[in-house]
């Protein structure tokens, strides 16, 4: 039995290839915001920093502007989003995975993009993305010779998008493993027909 097959209309992964270097001091201020009551465990090993407005702290200003310039060319220059819709960070949060412990498959709900910023330890356990559970087969979760799931290597100061809907999660892993996640929202008019969407949808404008 001959055939093709390929994969099409699928989300796209964006992944900066010149990180971002964390100053020492930012790296200090990452760290406290996991020290005593400032972290919330949420599963054995596994917790985050009870503040989920990180990236808004004067702290964090340069990191967050960098950021916000990649989720511009994510939004206008990979998806070719117009101008003006603009896309801005809402919740952002510090994560630390303890040896042994994994963070499941999971998705972003009330959100468009979502983002992972890497920190520390290079060759740590990689981030990896789903495919039944990312909408392949809506609803249904069927068992699989091999999942193929995709994967991006943790590499301190690398920053990774994906649409929010995807499913994504972390292996267990042998070293402390920390990372900065974010999720965006958008204002601006959608649907109600320009460009290519001509004649699709009701339109939407959220300020």
């Amino acid at each position: 039995m001959t055939y093709t097959s390929r994969k099409f209309l699928g989300p796209i992964l964006y992944e900066t290839t010149e990180h971002y270097s964390l100053s020492s001091d930012e790296r200090g201020y990452i760290r406290s915001t996991m020290t005593g009551r400032n972290s919330e465990i949420i599963g054995g090993g596994k917790r985050h920093s009870r503040d989920l407005q990180v990236l808004q702290r004067e702290e964090l200003s340069s990191l967050s502007q960098w950021i916000q310039g990649h989720i511009n060319n994510f939004a206008h220059d990979v998806y070719t989003i117009t101008d003006d819709v603009e896309f801005y960070i809402t919740d952002s949060w510090v994560n630390h995975l303890m040896p042994g412990t994994e963070h499941v498959m999971h998705q972003h709900s009330n959100s468009i993009i979502s983002g992972v910023l890497f920190i520390g330890t290079d060759n740590n356990q990689p981030l990896y993305f789903g495919t039944d559970i990312n909408e392949v087969f809506r609803g249904f979760e069927f068992p699989y010779n091999d999942m193929q799931y995709e994967n991006v290597n943790h590499e301190d100061g690398k920053l990774v998008m994906f649409p929010s809907k995807v499913a994504h999660g972390v292996p267990p892993v042998d070293l402390d493993r920390w990372s900065l996640s974010f999720n965006t929202f958008f204002r601006g008019t959608v649907g109600g027909g320009n460009g290519v969407n001509v004649g699709y949808g009701n339109q939407l404008t959220l300020t």
